[in-house]
Protein backbone atom coordinates (compact mmCIF):
# COMPACT_ATOMS: atom_id res chain seq x y z
CA UNK A 1 0.00 0.00 0.00
CA UNK A 2 1.48 3.37 -1.22
CA UNK A 3 1.08 6.63 1.11
CA UNK A 4 -1.82 8.11 -0.80
CA UNK A 5 -3.50 5.24 0.28
CA UNK A 6 -4.38 6.39 3.60
CA UNK A 7 -4.92 10.23 2.92
CA UNK A 8 -8.09 10.91 4.49
CA UNK A 9 -11.19 11.51 2.96
CA UNK A 10 -11.70 15.15 1.99
CA UNK A 11 -14.86 15.26 0.32
CA UNK A 12 -18.06 12.33 0.67
CA UNK A 13 -21.45 12.34 -0.97
CA UNK A 14 -24.35 10.35 0.08
CA UNK A 15 -27.25 9.38 -2.20
CA UNK A 16 -30.76 9.59 -0.28
CA UNK A 17 -33.07 11.53 1.66
CA UNK A 18 -34.42 9.30 4.71
CA UNK A 19 -32.73 8.77 7.83
CA UNK A 20 -30.43 6.43 6.90
CA UNK A 21 -28.73 8.92 4.33
CA UNK A 22 -28.86 11.89 7.44
CA UNK A 23 -27.31 9.46 10.37
CA UNK A 24 -24.62 8.27 7.63
CA UNK A 25 -24.04 11.85 7.05
CA UNK A 26 -23.83 13.31 10.54
CA UNK A 27 -21.72 10.49 11.78
CA UNK A 28 -19.32 10.94 8.91
CA UNK A 29 -18.86 14.33 9.50
CA UNK A 30 -18.71 14.05 13.14
CA UNK A 31 -15.64 11.12 12.28
CA UNK A 32 -13.86 13.97 9.85
CA UNK A 33 -14.53 17.37 10.62
CA UNK A 34 -12.45 18.30 7.66
CA UNK A 35 -14.39 16.54 5.25
CA UNK A 36 -16.81 18.69 3.08
CA UNK A 37 -20.34 16.06 3.35
CA UNK A 38 -22.77 16.94 0.64
CA UNK A 39 -26.76 14.96 0.61
CA UNK A 40 -27.83 14.46 -3.09
CA UNK A 41 -31.32 13.87 -2.63
CA UNK A 42 -32.88 11.75 -5.59
CA UNK A 43 -36.21 13.83 -7.11
CA UNK A 44 -38.21 10.92 -6.95
CA UNK A 45 -37.44 9.64 -3.52
CA UNK A 46 -38.99 6.33 -3.19
CA UNK A 47 -39.28 4.45 -0.30
CA UNK A 48 -37.28 2.01 1.76
CA UNK A 49 -38.57 -0.19 4.50
CA UNK A 50 -35.24 1.21 6.89
CA UNK A 51 -36.69 4.43 6.94
CA UNK A 52 -40.65 4.30 7.35
CA UNK A 53 -39.69 1.91 10.44
CA UNK A 54 -37.06 2.90 11.96
CA UNK A 55 -36.52 0.50 15.31
CA UNK A 56 -33.06 0.20 17.09
CA UNK A 57 -32.09 -2.85 18.41
CA UNK A 58 -29.55 -2.58 21.41
CA UNK A 59 -26.61 -3.59 19.83
CA UNK A 60 -27.12 -0.35 17.32
CA UNK A 61 -27.42 2.18 20.59
CA UNK A 62 -24.22 3.03 20.62
CA UNK A 63 -24.39 4.92 16.98
CA UNK A 64 -26.81 7.23 19.11
CA UNK A 65 -23.23 8.81 20.52
CA UNK A 66 -21.57 8.84 17.15
CA UNK A 67 -24.47 10.96 16.29
CA UNK A 68 -24.56 12.99 19.02
CA UNK A 69 -27.82 11.83 20.24
CA UNK A 70 -28.96 11.31 23.63
CA UNK A 71 -31.42 8.16 24.24
CA UNK A 72 -33.24 9.64 27.39
CA UNK A 73 -33.49 13.25 24.90
CA UNK A 74 -35.42 10.90 21.91
CA UNK A 75 -37.85 9.81 24.42
CA UNK A 76 -38.44 12.89 26.46
CA UNK A 77 -39.29 14.92 23.36
CA UNK A 78 -41.52 12.74 21.97
CA UNK A 79 -39.38 11.01 19.02
CA UNK A 80 -38.75 7.84 20.41
CA UNK A 81 -40.87 5.09 22.96
CA UNK A 82 -39.22 1.29 23.81
CA UNK A 83 -40.26 -2.03 22.98
CA UNK A 84 -39.49 -4.64 25.14
CA UNK A 85 -40.86 -8.07 23.00
CA UNK A 86 -43.12 -9.25 20.33
CA UNK A 87 -46.19 -11.29 20.41
CA UNK A 88 -47.13 -13.48 17.92
CA UNK A 89 -50.39 -15.30 17.62
CA UNK A 90 -51.68 -17.78 14.93
CA UNK A 91 -48.35 -18.51 13.99
CA UNK A 92 -47.51 -22.01 15.50
CA UNK A 93 -49.98 -23.18 18.56
CA UNK A 94 -50.76 -20.67 21.17
CA UNK A 95 -49.80 -17.01 20.98
CA UNK A 96 -46.44 -16.39 22.50
CA UNK A 97 -43.64 -13.63 23.01
CA UNK A 98 -40.27 -13.26 22.01
CA UNK A 99 -38.16 -10.81 24.20
CA UNK A 100 -35.75 -8.46 22.56
CA UNK A 101 -33.33 -9.00 25.33
CA UNK A 102 -33.43 -10.40 28.59
CA UNK A 103 -31.83 -10.91 31.65
CA UNK A 104 -31.04 -14.32 32.48
CA UNK A 105 -28.88 -15.02 35.34
CA UNK A 106 -27.01 -19.09 35.94
CA UNK A 107 -28.21 -21.03 38.02
CA UNK A 108 -25.44 -22.60 40.25
CA UNK A 109 -22.70 -22.04 37.42
CA UNK A 110 -25.37 -23.79 35.28
CA UNK A 111 -27.21 -22.18 31.76
CA UNK A 112 -30.41 -20.52 32.78
CA UNK A 113 -32.66 -21.12 29.76
CA UNK A 114 -32.24 -25.20 29.54
CA UNK A 115 -32.00 -25.78 33.62
CA UNK A 116 -35.64 -23.81 33.76
CA UNK A 117 -36.78 -25.70 30.64
CA UNK A 118 -35.72 -28.83 32.59
CA UNK A 119 -36.88 -28.45 35.83
CA UNK A 120 -39.52 -25.72 36.11
CA UNK A 121 -42.27 -26.95 37.59
CA UNK A 122 -44.49 -23.80 35.53
CA UNK A 123 -46.25 -24.86 32.70
CA UNK A 124 -44.94 -21.72 30.91
CA UNK A 125 -41.01 -21.29 31.58
CA UNK A 126 -41.39 -17.21 30.61
CA UNK A 127 -42.62 -16.67 33.98
CA UNK A 128 -39.07 -16.29 34.87
CA UNK A 129 -38.31 -13.85 32.15
CA UNK A 130 -38.53 -9.97 33.21
CA UNK A 131 -38.95 -8.66 29.78
CA UNK A 132 -42.11 -10.97 29.39
CA UNK A 133 -43.38 -11.00 32.96
CA UNK A 134 -42.94 -6.93 32.11
CA UNK A 135 -44.47 -7.26 28.60
CA UNK A 136 -47.18 -9.14 30.16
CA UNK A 137 -48.39 -6.78 32.52
CA UNK A 138 -46.89 -3.53 30.37
CA UNK A 139 -45.28 -2.14 32.97
CA UNK A 140 -41.77 -0.63 32.59
CA UNK A 141 -39.56 2.35 33.86
CA UNK A 142 -36.69 1.03 31.49
CA UNK A 143 -33.62 2.99 33.37
CA UNK A 144 -34.80 0.54 36.50
CA UNK A 145 -35.66 -2.81 34.78
CA UNK A 146 -31.97 -3.82 34.88
CA UNK A 147 -30.99 -6.30 32.30
CA UNK A 148 -33.73 -6.14 30.66
CA UNK A 149 -32.94 -4.96 27.08
CA UNK A 150 -35.18 -2.83 24.76
CA UNK A 151 -35.23 -1.60 21.23
CA UNK A 152 -36.09 2.25 20.35
CA UNK A 153 -39.02 2.68 18.07
CA UNK A 154 -38.88 6.23 16.57
CA UNK A 155 -41.13 8.20 14.99
CA UNK A 156 -40.08 8.46 11.25
CA UNK A 157 -41.35 11.60 10.43
CA UNK A 158 -40.44 13.74 13.78
CA UNK A 159 -36.66 11.56 13.80
CA UNK A 160 -35.66 12.30 10.00
CA UNK A 161 -36.60 16.07 10.71
CA UNK A 162 -34.35 16.24 13.66
CA UNK A 163 -31.56 14.80 11.91
CA UNK A 164 -32.13 16.89 8.80
CA UNK A 165 -31.61 20.23 11.71
CA UNK A 166 -28.36 18.37 13.00
CA UNK A 167 -27.24 17.95 9.68
CA UNK A 168 -27.81 21.58 8.58
CA UNK A 169 -26.07 22.57 11.60
CA UNK A 170 -23.23 20.75 11.15
CA UNK A 171 -22.79 22.03 7.73
CA UNK A 172 -23.38 19.52 5.47
CA UNK A 173 -25.19 20.73 2.13
CA UNK A 174 -28.79 19.22 0.62
CA UNK A 175 -28.76 19.61 -3.45
CA UNK A 176 -30.51 17.66 -6.03
CA UNK A 177 -29.88 15.00 -8.01
CA UNK A 178 -29.28 16.19 -11.87
CA UNK A 179 -27.59 13.67 -13.36
CA UNK A 180 -24.60 15.09 -13.48
CA UNK A 181 -21.76 13.22 -12.05
CA UNK A 182 -20.62 13.74 -8.67
CA UNK A 183 -17.03 13.99 -7.54
CA UNK A 184 -16.54 12.96 -4.44
CA UNK A 185 -13.32 10.70 -2.62
CA UNK A 186 -16.22 9.07 -0.88
CA UNK A 187 -20.16 7.63 -2.55
CA UNK A 188 -22.52 6.21 0.03
CA UNK A 189 -25.90 5.01 -1.46
CA UNK A 190 -28.56 5.02 1.15
CA UNK A 191 -31.21 5.40 -2.11
CA UNK A 192 -33.33 3.20 -3.69
CA UNK A 193 -33.37 -0.33 -2.11
CA UNK A 194 -31.18 -3.04 -3.74
CA UNK A 195 -33.37 -5.20 -6.30
CA UNK A 196 -31.85 -8.47 -7.87
CA UNK A 197 -32.05 -7.05 -11.47
CA UNK A 198 -28.89 -3.94 -10.17
CA UNK A 199 -26.35 -6.62 -9.87
CA UNK A 200 -25.34 -10.23 -10.01
CA UNK A 201 -23.87 -9.87 -6.84
CA UNK A 202 -26.94 -9.70 -5.30
CA UNK A 203 -28.61 -12.61 -2.75
CA UNK A 204 -32.26 -13.22 -2.85
CA UNK A 205 -34.05 -14.02 -0.01
CA UNK A 206 -37.19 -14.46 -1.04
CA UNK A 207 -37.23 -18.25 -0.56
CA UNK A 208 -36.73 -18.07 2.68
CA UNK A 209 -38.14 -14.49 3.72
CA UNK A 210 -41.53 -14.48 1.82
CA UNK A 211 -43.94 -11.11 0.65
CA UNK A 212 -42.75 -9.05 -1.19
CA UNK A 213 -45.78 -6.01 -1.00
CA UNK A 214 -46.47 -4.50 2.12
CA UNK A 215 -49.58 -2.26 2.97
CA UNK A 216 -49.25 0.44 5.44
CA UNK A 217 -51.31 2.77 6.99
CA UNK A 218 -52.09 4.54 10.80
CA UNK A 219 -54.47 5.21 13.27
CA UNK A 220 -54.65 6.59 16.84
CA UNK A 221 -53.60 4.55 19.88
CA UNK A 222 -51.95 4.18 22.90
CA UNK A 223 -48.07 3.64 23.40
CA UNK A 224 -47.13 -0.14 23.83
CA UNK A 225 -43.86 -1.86 25.13
CA UNK A 226 -45.18 -4.64 22.44
CA UNK A 227 -45.95 -5.29 18.64
CA UNK A 228 -48.39 -7.40 17.84
CA UNK A 229 -48.17 -9.91 15.02
CA UNK A 230 -50.66 -12.25 13.40
CA UNK A 231 -50.10 -15.00 10.75
CA UNK A 232 -52.68 -15.54 7.99
CA UNK A 233 -52.54 -18.07 5.06
CA UNK A 234 -52.13 -15.10 2.56
CA UNK A 235 -49.27 -13.42 4.54
CA UNK A 236 -48.90 -11.44 8.65
CA UNK A 237 -50.00 -8.52 9.74
CA UNK A 238 -48.73 -6.09 12.45
CA UNK A 239 -49.25 -3.59 14.60
CA UNK A 240 -46.86 -1.14 16.22
CA UNK A 241 -47.81 1.43 18.79
CA UNK A 242 -45.09 3.90 18.52
CA UNK A 243 -44.75 7.30 20.42
CA UNK A 244 -47.78 9.21 18.44
CA UNK A 245 -49.30 6.64 16.19
CA UNK A 246 -50.41 3.11 15.88
CA UNK A 247 -48.81 1.77 12.69
CA UNK A 248 -50.31 -0.96 10.90
CA UNK A 249 -48.80 -3.42 8.30
CA UNK A 250 -49.99 -5.81 6.18
CA UNK A 251 -47.58 -8.34 3.63
CA UNK A 252 -47.99 -10.81 2.01
CA UNK A 253 -46.83 -11.77 -1.95
CA UNK A 254 -49.95 -10.11 -3.44
CA UNK A 255 -51.38 -6.89 -1.65
CA UNK A 256 -54.88 -7.56 -3.59
CA UNK A 257 -55.25 -10.81 -0.69
CA UNK A 258 -54.95 -8.92 2.09
CA UNK A 259 -58.62 -8.28 3.25
CA UNK A 260 -59.91 -5.33 5.64
CA UNK A 261 -56.68 -2.93 4.31
CA UNK A 262 -58.49 0.84 4.20
CA UNK A 263 -58.36 2.72 0.64
CA UNK A 264 -55.62 4.79 2.22
CA UNK A 265 -53.10 2.06 3.09
CA UNK A 266 -50.03 2.83 1.36
CA UNK A 267 -48.31 0.12 -1.02
CA UNK A 268 -44.08 -0.54 -0.56
CA UNK A 269 -42.95 -3.18 -3.09
CA UNK A 270 -39.70 -4.96 -1.57
CA UNK A 271 -37.11 -7.67 -2.53
CA UNK A 272 -35.25 -9.46 0.60
CA UNK A 273 -32.23 -10.19 0.40
CA UNK A 274 -28.40 -8.68 0.11
CA UNK A 275 -25.52 -7.46 -1.70
CA UNK A 276 -22.50 -9.84 -1.38
CA UNK A 277 -20.15 -6.83 -2.13
CA UNK A 278 -21.89 -3.95 -0.61
CA UNK A 279 -17.85 -1.90 -0.65
CA UNK A 280 -16.72 -1.47 -3.81
CA UNK A 281 -13.72 0.86 -4.32
CA UNK A 282 -15.26 3.83 -2.78
CA UNK A 283 -18.68 3.77 -2.99
CA UNK A 284 -20.51 1.87 -0.61
CA UNK A 285 -24.13 1.06 -0.26
CA UNK A 286 -26.36 1.36 3.45
CA UNK A 287 -29.37 0.61 4.44
CA UNK A 288 -31.81 -0.78 1.80
CA UNK A 289 -29.09 0.12 -0.79
CA UNK A 290 -26.99 -2.88 0.80
CA UNK A 291 -29.49 -4.84 2.46
CA UNK A 292 -33.70 -5.64 2.78
CA UNK A 293 -34.20 -8.21 5.71
CA UNK A 294 -38.04 -7.33 5.21
CA UNK A 295 -40.58 -5.88 7.41
CA UNK A 296 -40.62 -8.47 10.08
CA UNK A 297 -38.54 -7.17 13.68
CA UNK A 298 -37.75 -3.80 11.51
CA UNK A 299 -34.25 -4.94 11.46
CA UNK A 300 -33.22 -2.70 8.25
CA UNK A 301 -32.32 0.80 10.67
CA UNK A 302 -30.15 -1.58 12.80
CA UNK A 303 -28.80 -2.82 9.85
CA UNK A 304 -27.65 0.19 8.63
CA UNK A 305 -26.86 1.57 11.91
CA UNK A 306 -24.63 -1.02 12.28
CA UNK A 307 -22.71 -1.33 8.93
CA UNK A 308 -22.07 2.73 9.98
CA UNK A 309 -20.50 1.87 12.54
CA UNK A 310 -18.21 -0.68 10.57
CA UNK A 311 -17.57 1.92 8.21
CA UNK A 312 -16.42 4.30 10.50
CA UNK A 313 -14.55 1.82 12.53
CA UNK A 314 -12.40 0.25 9.08
CA UNK A 315 -12.64 4.07 7.86
CA UNK A 316 -11.58 4.30 3.93
CA UNK A 317 -8.90 6.58 3.06
CA UNK A 318 -9.05 9.05 -0.39
CA UNK A 319 -8.14 5.81 -2.45
CA UNK A 320 -9.75 2.69 -2.48
CA UNK A 321 -7.88 -0.23 -0.05
CA UNK A 322 -8.55 -3.97 -1.47
CA UNK A 323 -7.89 -4.56 2.24
CA UNK A 324 -10.64 -2.77 4.24
CA UNK A 325 -13.03 -3.18 1.16
CA UNK A 326 -12.84 -7.38 1.70
CA UNK A 327 -12.74 -6.93 5.37
CA UNK A 328 -16.08 -4.33 5.51
CA UNK A 329 -18.29 -6.91 2.29
CA UNK A 330 -17.15 -10.06 5.51
CA UNK A 331 -18.23 -8.39 8.39
CA UNK A 332 -21.45 -6.58 7.00
CA UNK A 333 -22.61 -10.12 5.64
CA UNK A 334 -21.92 -11.60 8.94
CA UNK A 335 -24.38 -8.60 10.12
CA UNK A 336 -26.88 -9.38 7.70
CA UNK A 337 -26.79 -13.18 7.89
CA UNK A 338 -27.66 -13.39 11.20
CA UNK A 339 -30.73 -11.47 10.67
CA UNK A 340 -31.77 -13.25 7.75
CA UNK A 341 -31.31 -16.92 9.48
CA UNK A 342 -33.61 -15.58 12.53
CA UNK A 343 -36.17 -14.00 9.89
CA UNK A 344 -36.40 -17.30 7.88
CA UNK A 345 -36.54 -19.28 11.62
CA UNK A 346 -39.58 -17.58 12.05
CA UNK A 347 -41.45 -17.94 8.52
CA UNK A 348 -40.14 -21.43 8.57
CA UNK A 349 -42.11 -22.29 11.60
CA UNK A 350 -45.57 -21.15 10.55
CA UNK A 351 -47.89 -24.15 11.24
CA UNK A 352 -50.17 -22.06 8.26
CA UNK A 353 -50.61 -24.49 4.77
CA UNK A 354 -50.96 -21.59 2.92
CA UNK A 355 -48.87 -20.85 -0.26
CA UNK A 356 -47.19 -17.71 1.77
CA UNK A 357 -45.65 -20.29 4.13
CA UNK A 358 -44.70 -22.98 2.38
CA UNK A 359 -41.51 -22.57 0.45
CA UNK A 360 -40.44 -21.23 3.89
CA UNK A 361 -41.48 -23.97 5.84
CA UNK A 362 -39.80 -26.37 3.45
CA UNK A 363 -36.13 -25.00 4.30
CA UNK A 364 -36.39 -26.02 8.08
CA UNK A 365 -35.09 -29.44 6.63
CA UNK A 366 -32.43 -27.83 5.04
CA UNK A 367 -29.28 -26.22 6.49
CA UNK A 368 -28.29 -23.64 7.77
CA UNK A 369 -31.98 -23.95 9.45
CA UNK A 370 -31.85 -27.50 10.12
CA UNK A 371 -28.50 -27.35 12.30
CA UNK A 372 -29.99 -24.07 14.23
CA UNK A 373 -32.96 -26.18 14.86
CA UNK A 374 -31.57 -29.73 15.78
CA UNK A 375 -28.79 -28.07 18.29
CA UNK A 376 -31.66 -26.30 20.10
CA UNK A 377 -33.50 -30.01 19.91
CA UNK A 378 -30.56 -31.62 21.38
CA UNK A 379 -29.22 -29.34 23.98
CA UNK A 380 -31.44 -26.55 24.34
CA UNK A 381 -28.59 -23.86 23.35
CA UNK A 382 -28.80 -21.13 20.25
CA UNK A 383 -26.78 -20.97 17.81
CA UNK A 384 -23.26 -19.54 17.94
CA UNK A 385 -22.65 -16.41 16.52
CA UNK A 386 -20.61 -13.87 15.49
CA UNK A 387 -22.98 -10.91 14.91
CA UNK A 388 -25.37 -11.51 17.61
CA UNK A 389 -27.67 -8.79 16.55
CA UNK A 390 -30.70 -10.95 18.02
CA UNK A 391 -30.18 -11.94 21.71
CA UNK A 392 -29.51 -15.43 23.00
CA UNK A 393 -32.83 -15.02 24.64
CA UNK A 394 -34.92 -13.79 21.59
CA UNK A 395 -33.44 -17.07 19.95
CA UNK A 396 -34.47 -19.33 22.93
CA UNK A 397 -37.80 -18.42 23.23
CA UNK A 398 -38.66 -18.34 19.06
CA UNK A 399 -36.98 -21.78 18.84
CA UNK A 400 -38.57 -23.70 22.05
CA UNK A 401 -42.26 -21.75 20.46
CA UNK A 402 -42.18 -22.51 17.06
CA UNK A 403 -40.17 -25.88 16.53
CA UNK A 404 -39.83 -28.18 20.30
CA UNK A 405 -41.59 -27.19 23.39
CA UNK A 406 -39.67 -29.41 25.31
CA UNK A 407 -35.94 -29.29 24.07
CA UNK A 408 -33.15 -31.48 25.04
CA UNK A 409 -30.69 -30.04 27.72
CA UNK A 410 -26.75 -30.13 27.52
CA UNK A 411 -24.39 -32.06 30.32
CA UNK A 412 -23.98 -29.11 31.76
CA UNK A 413 -27.86 -28.31 32.57
CA UNK A 414 -28.73 -31.89 33.93
CA UNK A 415 -25.47 -31.70 36.45
CA UNK A 416 -27.25 -29.13 38.55
CA UNK A 417 -29.40 -30.92 41.23
CA UNK A 418 -32.92 -30.63 40.96
CA UNK A 419 -34.06 -29.42 44.42
CA UNK A 420 -31.44 -26.44 43.65
CA UNK A 421 -32.61 -25.86 40.43
CA UNK A 422 -36.09 -25.69 41.77
CA UNK A 423 -35.27 -23.46 44.73
CA UNK A 424 -33.23 -20.78 42.56
CA UNK A 425 -36.06 -21.28 39.52
CA UNK A 426 -38.38 -20.41 42.77
CA UNK A 427 -36.74 -16.86 43.93
CA UNK A 428 -36.67 -16.11 40.74
CA UNK A 429 -40.19 -16.34 39.45
CA UNK A 430 -40.80 -14.16 42.69
CA UNK A 431 -38.10 -11.44 41.80
CA UNK A 432 -39.48 -11.25 38.74
CA UNK A 433 -43.19 -10.79 39.92
CA UNK A 434 -41.87 -8.28 42.62
CA UNK A 435 -39.82 -6.02 39.56
CA UNK A 436 -43.25 -5.72 37.48
CA UNK A 437 -45.02 -4.95 40.74
CA UNK A 438 -43.31 -2.24 41.58
CA UNK A 439 -42.80 -0.96 38.02
CA UNK A 440 -45.20 1.92 36.95
CA UNK A 441 -47.60 1.31 33.97
CA UNK A 442 -45.43 2.15 31.00
CA UNK A 443 -48.01 4.71 28.70
CA UNK A 444 -48.34 6.53 32.25
CA UNK A 445 -44.82 6.86 32.75
CA UNK A 446 -43.91 7.49 29.29
CA UNK A 447 -46.72 10.40 29.29
CA UNK A 448 -45.25 11.83 32.33
CA UNK A 449 -41.96 12.13 31.04
CA UNK A 450 -42.38 13.42 27.38
CA UNK A 451 -42.62 17.27 26.86
CA UNK A 452 -45.65 18.07 25.09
Amino acid sequence: MDGNARRPIASAAIFGNGAAALCAAIALKRAVPQCSVRIIEPVDGGTTLADSFPLIHPPAMPMLHALGLDEAGLVRSGLASHKIADRFASWSGDPFLIPVEDDEPPVSGGPFGPIARLHSGESDPSVYSTALTLARAGRSRPEAADGVGYALRLDPDRFARALRTLAEKAGITFEKADGAPIDADLHIDCGRPVESSDTPSFEDWSASIPGHQLLHWQSEGAVSLVDDHTAFDWGWQAEMCGPATRHHIAVSNDASAIPDAPSTATTIAFAPGRLASPCTGNRIALGDAAVVPGPLGHFGFTLALLHLSLLLELMPGAEPDPLLEREYNRRAGILSDEVHDFLAVLHAGSQHRGAFWQQARALATEPPLASIIARFARTGRVPIREAEIVSDAAWAHALAALFDAAPGFDALARSVAPDQAAAALSRRAQDVRGLAASQPPYEEWIGRITRR
